[in-house]
């Protein structure tokens, strides 16, 4: 919100779960909700199925810099078309990456062991829910918001990504 020139004050703010927003939308009582997860997001889902007319919002090329400036998480991202009910062509929105977290403190080969076993079994991983299938090692440093852990940047070292300096704790 920051990098478009918004802020908190500009918006009265209900901290709700996704079902809860969408259904709060149905009602009138929400004119927006912030819904970010793997597509397909039952939630948005729920929304394009009901008779209120719903859309995501898209982002201009300046907008998406306005952001990053602010936190450098985001990219683009298409919903293809058809990913939810009435859904007739692709959505260019933005997105940010879902990442794994540890205390910095844990053990570097126990980091770099679970990271290895992820990537190692992705086939695994892309069985279990739709929007893992974007999960690839090419990919996996991307708008990341925090330094990394030195038993995964020795694991990407090795699959010869180059790590950004503001990835290296």
């Amino acid at each position: 919100m920051e990098g478009l020139g918004l802020s908190l004050d500009d918006i009265e703010v209900e901290y709700l779960g996704y079902t809860e927003a969408a259904r709060a939308m149905q009602d009138g009582i929400l004119a927006g909700a912030s819904l970010v997860a793997g597509m397909p997001v039952p939630a948005v889902a729920q929304l394009f199925a009901s008779p209120i007319d719903v859309q995501i919002l898209e982002f201009t090329e300046e907008q998406l810099a306005a952001i990053n400036d602010v936190f450098p998480t985001w990219d683009f991202w298409e919903i293809p078309a058809g990913t939810y009910p009435g859904q007739d062509k692709p959505v260019n929105t933005i997105a940010q990456p879902n990442w794994l977290a540890v205390n910095y403190d844990v053990c570097e080969d126990v980091v770099y062991t679970l990271t290895k076993t992820l990537f190692e079994n992705l086939d695994f991983m892309h069985g279990i829910h739709a929007a893992a299938q974007q999960i690839k090692v090419e990919t996996a440093t991307l708008g990341l918001p925090v330094p990394l852990h030195p038993g995964a940047i020795r694991f990407f070292e090795e699959q010869g990504l180059e790590i950004p300096d503001r990835l290296i704790p």
